[in-house]
């Protein structure tokens, strides 16, 4: 159907509308002449039969790199977390077989870009771009009609090695806080204190405005998280002091907490300020993000609900919570001897005073 209507400026124009049964959404379009929207609609009609009597042409005419470039146009509206990385992750698939034709891109070809990218990064990367083109394969099969089954399917993951267990002890946060008050950037302090009495993510403390930081109720909200949840985390006595130093001498209009004084407006990286204070520590084998195991080991020391817990680490599971919780020998020895204090009654005194308190 062809209807002739008035654009903005009050010139004619001709719409052109298209609702036919035949399992596709309807489409429109106008143009400024007739004879443009008949050839339109002419040509619409015949690419519609083509794909619901035709799919195998379908799939023949499309690439790859047609499809990524079609879900990186989605992707912003869909609420993706770590959306730079799949960026990064489709990027380098396009580069690599995005002129393949959706029909040539096989379980085959895909383990074999695998094992080449295997042999620059970790098991668990390749997993991360594995599962980056996936969602996009399973979109081109359930969203666009383009593919029939989704080749990584039949991809196997690769075995990821077990999850860090790394925090810091008493010593060694002592001297860690030291080198970051002797650190040439005046903020790495007040940024590690945040990290260890808050649980928050490198990123959340990077993007942390001073609109997010509510000193009236000594509180941050995280308005943008991982998992794209906000959340409320307390602030501590130390921590409100010193942001509120840092308030008070912050160049005026930029709405950032850490940033670089040659970047204004812009999020700034503490990693290498961070590298060389674990240095001057002589502390090894530690990662920014060990910070957060520590937060919430430490959090657990003296016992906490699972639930609340999980809130402060903006988790989704009780069980991703778990994760980052790593009790000590003494902690475990503690839960022994609640089972024998509330299992084996007739033995606790007595195994209890033959032990001590150890």
């Amino acid at each position: 159907m062809i209807r002739k209507r008035k654009n903005s400026k009050g010139q004619p124009c001709y719409q052109v509308i298209i609702r036919d049964n035949d399992g596709h959404p309807p489409q429109y379009d106008t143009f400024p002449t007739l004879q443009e929207a008949k050839d339109w609609e002419i040509d619409e009609r015949a690419r519609r039969r083509k794909e619901t009597y035709f799919p195998e042409q379908v799939k023949k005419s499309h690439t790859l790199g047609d499809l990524i470039d079609r879900y990186l146009e989605l992707l912003p509206h869909l609420g993706k977390k770590s959306i730079d990385d799949i960026i990064c992750h489709l990027k380098w698939w396009k580069n690599e077989i995005g002129k393949y034709l959706l029909n040539r891109v096989t379980s085959d070809l895909l383990e074999k870009c695998l094992n080449k990218l295997l042999k620059g990064v970790s098991p668990s990367t390749v997993n991360r771009y594995t599962a980056s083109l996936s969602t996009v394969l399973s979109y081109g099969m359930e969203e666009c009609g383009w593919l029939e089954n989704n080749p990584m399917s039949r991809v196997k993951k690769l075995k990821e090695p077990p999850g860090r267990n790394r925090i810091l002890s008493p010593e060694e946060y002592a001297r860690l806080i030291q080198a970051a008050e002797n650190s040439k950037n005046e903020n790495l302090k007040i940024i590690l204190l945040i990290a260890l009495l808050t649980g928050m993510r490198q990123g959340e403390i990077q993007a942390l405005h001073w609109d997010d930081v509510k000193f009236d109720l000594r509180c941050i909200c995280i308005r943008t998280s991982k998992n794209s949840r906000p959340r409320v985390v307390p602030l501590d006595n130390e921590v409100a002091a010193c942001l509120k130093k840092l308030y008070e001498s912050r160049t005026p209009n930029n709405p950032l907490v850490f940033t670089s004084k040659r970047r204004f407006g812009k999020t700034t990286s503490f990693r290498k300020a961070f590298e060389e204070a674990l240095k001057r520590a002589n502390i090894s084998n530690f990662h920014f993000h060990d910070l957060r195991h520590t937060y919430s080991t430490y959090a657990n020391y003296d016992g906490c609900n699972p639930i609340t817990l999980m809130t402060s680490l903006g988790h989704s599971t009780v069980n991703m919570s778990s994760h980052y919780t790593h009790p000590g020998i003494n902690e475990m020895r503690g839960l022994t001897r609640s089972v024998r204090k509330n299992l084996i009654k007739a033995s606790y005194e007595q195994t209890e005073s033959e032990i001590g308190d150890d």
